[in-house]
C-alpha cells in the first residue's frame, strides 16, 4: 500500500471482535472507519441458527444506509466474522456497495474455523464484481 494512499475500513461485527480488528487496522493506516449494522438488529441465536444458513449461501443481508464516496478511497478494506465458515451476510451487503473496479483487502475473523474451503468461492463473487481482492486474511479473533 502507498503511504499516501487514502484508506477506507468498512466491517460488520455482531460481538465486538471484528470491531475491535477493524479499530486497529484504522490506527494502522489512518484510515477512515464505517461500521456497517444490519438493518434489523441480530440476536446471537439468530446468527447461528439463521445467519448461518445466509452465510454459507453467500446471501445478502439489509443493511442500514452507508453514505461514503468511494472516489475518496484508494485503498478499502472490508472485515467480517465467520459465521459456518463462510462470511456474515453483511460482508456481501458491503460487496454489493462497492464499485467496479476497486482494489480491496479483506480480512475475517473466527473463533475456531476459517475461511479455506470458502475461499475460492468468496474470491469468485468478487470477481463477479470485478473487485480484485490485493490481501486476503483468516484471523482467529
Amino acid at each position: 500500500m502507498k503511504t499516501n494512499a487514502k484508506t477506507l475500513i468498512m466491517y460488520y461485527s455482531l460481538t465486538g471482535h471484528t470491531k475491535e480488528m477493524a479499530e486497529k487496522q484504522a490506527k494502522k493506516y489512518n484510515a477512515a472507519l464505517v461500521e456497517v449494522k444490519e438493518a434489523k438488529k441480530r440476536s446471537r441465536l439468530n446468527a447461528y441458527l439463521q445467519g448461518c444458513v445466509q452465510a454459507r449461501r453467500q446471501s445478502s443481508t439489509k443493511i442500514d444506509e452507508v453514505n461514503v464516496d468511494f472516489s475518496n478511497y484508494d485503498h478499502i478494506i472490508i472485515g467480517a466474522p465467520i459465521w459456518a465458515g463462510f462470511p456474515a451476510p453483511a460482508f456481501n451487503s458491503i460487496v454489493d456497495l462497492i464499485p467496479s473496479g476497486k482494489e480491496v483487502d479483506l480480512f475475517f475473523l473466527s473463533g475456531s474455523g476459517s475461511t479455506a474451503k470458502a475461499r475460492n468461492k468468496i474470491k469468485k463473487v468478487l470477481s463477479r464484481r470485478n473487485l480484485k481482492v490485493s490481501k486476503y486474511m483468516d484471523l482467529k479473533g
